[in-house]
This record gives structure tokens, sequence and C-alpha cells, in this order.
């Protein structure tokens, strides 16, 4: 699956205050800044003047109802988005992903696969190699992998009221594997509430084609945009997934 674009709901985003949040600490209702192009890591502490340099250290905030994450536009995260466990929004206090900087500039990119990539801005190459019968062999831009697969570029894991705007999204690789480019997932959880996704262009995700013997999971269980709900045992409530 190659190109995705999704546009849905607008989403509200405006910056109340600025709180700083240090490793591993709770964000309390903020803005917090991320800047992947920023280099070095002393002062980051989520202010647009020092912000958040790495996904690495974004994923380890446990971010509260209210919070606004702005990725700068024009440069690119490697890695994986997936926020802390207990990172949930609340009814008129969702957690907001949204843009920030120079609106010239494209949209901030987080990059799950390889980062040793040809550049096709306008998709020029992709759609090169498109078939007239509209089957087309999976066209990878990668030209070398980094040998890890990570499942999703943003990776929701059983967290509630979230807001996703003006991100593109790839998970490349050489061969086929279990990638997604964004993706909700609930296990156990019960009912998930509130996901909007405005301005997101997925493309570029290296998952499976079709189900073969060895593949870690179903084809479809990759792809470009998935809500995957899972239980497990028996008892357990019905797990359910409202929009």
């Amino acid at each position: 699956m190659s190109n995705w674009k999704i546009g849905v709901f607008a989403a509200l985003a405006v910056a109340v205050s600025v709180i700083a949040p240090g490793q591993g600490a709770e964000s309390p209702s903020a803005a917090i800044f991320v800047d992947c192009s920023a280099s070095g890591t002393a002062g980051a502490n989520g202010t647009r003047d020092q912000p958040i340099r790495s996904l690495d250290s974004l994923n380890a905030i446990r971010f509260t109802p209210g919070t606004h994450i702005y990725f700068k536009r024009g440069t690119t995260c490697y890695g994986s988005f997936k926020p802390a466990a207990g990172s949930s929004g609340a009814p008129g206090a969702a957690i907001v992903v949204d843009a920030y900087g120079d609106r010239s500039l494209p949209r901030p990119v987080i990059a799950a696969g390889c980062r040793d990539t040809a550049a096709d801005p306008r998709q020029g190459e992709t759609e090169s190699q498109k078939t007239p019968s509209g089957i087309s062999p999976y066209h990878s831009l990668c030209r070398k992998d980094d040998g890890v697969v990570r499942a999703a570029a943003v990776h929701l894991l059983n967290v509630v009221h979230w807001e996703i705007n003006a991100l593109e999204l790839s998970n490349d690789g050489l061969a086929e594997a279990g990638r997604v480019g964004l993706l909700v997932q609930l296990e156990d959880f019960g009912t998930g509430s509130h996901y909007r996704i405005n301005d997101v262009y997925v493309h570029h995700v290296h998952g499976y084609l079709e189900d073969r013997p060895g593949h870690s999971m179903p084809y479809k269980a990759t792809g470009g945009i998935l809500f995957h709900v899972t239980r497990d045992g028996a008892g357990r409530r019905r797990p359910a997934l409202t929009m």
C-alpha cells in the first residue's frame, strides 16, 4: 500500500500555556514543541525556544488532557511516535498533534522505516512504476534497510481522545513486514473514543501484500491507516471503538 491521504474533521489547535516537561515527566495541559532537526539535547525542555529533539524523548512523556504537541514544518523525525502508557485526553480536552513554523514549508514528517532513501517528494518515481492494469508491485524508496521493523510511524496504544493533524507519515522497507502508517490499537481496553485525523498524508508503508506462511500477522493488519481492536480471554468486556 503506497499512498494514503485522509481528511476527516477539523481539530482545535490552540496552545494555552507552556510548561516544560522533563524526561519521564508528566505533561500538564501545555504546548510541547518538537524539532528533530535541532542539534544537541541540552536545555531541550519542550518550549518553542528549546524544543524536544527526538521521538525517544517525546515518548518518555506521559501526556495529560489538553496537551498540544507541535512538530516543526519542514523537518523529519525518524522512528515511531508512541505515546507513553496513560497518555489519554478527556471529553472537551483532547490531546492534539499539529504543525508549527513557516507555513510555506511541507508538513512535518515522521519516518518509521529506513533512513537511507531516494528522494521522491512529488511521488513522480513512485507513480512511474504503476502499470496500465492498475495492479502494480510495491515500489520502495529505501536504498538500505536499518534492520528494525517498527509497527507504525504514529502508534496510539490504549489511549483515547486524540486528534492528529498536518503530518506526513511513512514506514518503508526493502522487504514486506508488519508495518502501518498510523495505528490506533486497543488491547483488552474496552471502549475507545474520539479519534480525529485531519490533513495527514501517509505513503510508502511496506506492509504485507497477501497472506503467506511465516508472516507475523494477516496482511489486512498492515497498511496506511488502521484501527485494530482485540481482546483475549473469556468474560471480558466487549471492545468497541467510537469516532
